[in-house]
């Protein structure tokens, strides 16, 4: 089975975690699962009996799917893994914040709870972006 980069997590996949995540895949089908993790992935989300017009859910992905969603798990708080490209993303832009600061890869690294190889892949992906990052290695100064 081809694995999907919007729902593959490295989350290690708990009870609660999966309720939502797979329970939108199977009653609703793989489009809701992957809104469902775009729009509230890192969170908690509560799932309860009744969802009304105004529940986040219901807002996200339409009362239809939610009602079938709350149908299947009601009453559970549960926690919905980011995919790998928001982590990517939200860990980038501390490394970005952070460089700019004049924060060394260590540093950053330490503050962004990565490896220093993760930084400088973060930092080179930037650059060719188009970002103007002048980091420091080690609390020296990148000469590049």
């Amino acid at each position: 089975m081809r694995r999907d980069p919007l729902t593959e997590t490295d989350e290690d996949a708990d009870a609660d975690s999966i309720c939502v995540v797979s329970i939108a895949r199977r009653v609703c089908g793989p489009a809701v699962a992957q809104k469902i993790v775009l729009d509230f992935g890192g969170t908690r989300l509560f799932v309860p009996r009744q969802i009304g017009l105004n529940h986040p859910l219901a807002k996200s992905i339409g009362i239809e799917a939610a009602t079938n969603i709350s149908s299947e798990c009601f009453g559970v708080s549960s926690y919905v893994p980011m995919n790998i490209r928001q982590k990517t993303a939200r860990r980038r832009a501390l490394v970005q914040l952070l460089a700019e600061e004049g924060k060394s890869r260590d540093e950053i690294a330490g503050s962004a709870g990565c490896s220093n190889r993760s930084v400088y892949r973060d930092i080179a992906a930037l650059r060719l972006a188009g970002a103007v990052i002048h980091s420091k290695r080690n609390g020296k100064a990148n000469r590049r």
